[in-house]
């Protein structure tokens, strides 16, 4: 019988072991919130409410960096 995937390492690792997806990150970034500060936000009558996913997350410490960028460019529009 074969062994179950448990996920993740967890413990960090995956922040240790992502130079090359933070890179590639960073890279797209600039247009990341180019497009953030461009795209249509819902008038505030409605709730105001816009959301920001990142569904390849892992541990987070590059998603953070880019998922705060995109937020940046959104709250300079509407503090």
């Amino acid at each position: 019988m074969a062994e179950a995937t448990t996920g993740m390492v967890g413990r960090g690792f995956y922040d240790q072991h992502s130079e090359f997806q933070r890179r590639v990150a960073e890279r797209a970034g600039a247009a990341l919130a180019e497009l953030a500060g461009r795209v249509t936000l819902p008038p505030d009558s409605e709730g105001g409410a816009f959301g920001v996913a990142d569904y390849g997350c892992a541990e987070g410490r590059n998603s953070i960096a880019t998922v705060g960028r995109v937020l940046d460019a959104v709250a300079k529009r509407c503090p």
